[in-house]
């Protein structure tokens, strides 16, 4: 299954997210950070769209409607429906994950279904993985989203049920998108989703969602 997938941020930040740091497994306080990265790397062309990283503007994303939410303990899965600003629209499947009482992104997929099929083992999508991380790549990115729990639990709670993006801006290695949240049980609310951008082995270019704040 193809993967979707989504102010200037300080110089610190960026390099938080270079250093090396030790593993977080999932154990019921953290996300495993392998499982973390391979959703988002899985996630790389809806990251770049809701970025507007690609030089295909009228594909960029503007806003994204919330569906019913379905959840457990310790996920919940949201169909959404994303409408470009070439007025196209698809479908997808945010799924976010709760450890220790705290929800963190992990993925927005293509179609209706997540987690399952011949492209899954365990709930987690088959993809080749780039060589040149460290630990750090998702590390930053767990403490971000365990710090700034608001705006993920209202959207998983129902309190919102569209995200609008209003504003993008680029700075060294990382981009923050401006957005507006609405239309659930909560007050609308204007956010950030801040992102980075991280360089493989190979040369190419991967993006990582930080959080939403």
């Amino acid at each position: 299954m193809r993967r979707i997938y989504a102010g200037i941020v300080s110089l610190g930040l960026v390099l938080a997210f270079i250093a090396p740091a030790p593993a977080l497994a999932a154990t019921g306080t953290f996300p495993s950070q392998w499982n973390m990265f391979r959703e988002q790397v899985a996630s790389q062309k809806m990251i770049g769209v809701l970025l507007g990283t690609s030089y295909d503007y009228p594909a960029w994303v503007r806003y994204i409607t919330f569906g019913q939410v379905h959840k457990t303990a310790t996920r919940a899965v949201i169909p959404v429906t994303v409408t470009t600003r070439g007025n196209s629209t698809f479908r997808g499947t945010l799924v976010t994950r709760k450890y220790n009482g705290k929800w963190y992104f992990y993925s927005m997929t293509l179609g209706d279904a997540e987690g399952s099929g011949p492209g899954f083992i365990n709930g987690i999508s088959i993809v080749p993985m780039p060589t040149g991380f460290t630990s750090s790549v998702v590390h930053t990115a767990i403490t971000q989203q365990t710090a700034h729990q608001s705006l993920v639990a209202g959207i998983v709670s129902g309190g919102y049920r569209r995200l609008t993006v209003l504003h993008h801006t680029n700075n060294w290695g990382t981009r923050t998108i401006d957005v507006r949240l609405y239309g659930g049980t909560r007050a609308p609310v204007v956010g950030r989703v801040v992102a980075y951008r991280k360089r493989a082995s190979s040369g190419s270019m991967y993006w990582f969602i930080s959080v939403l704040k």
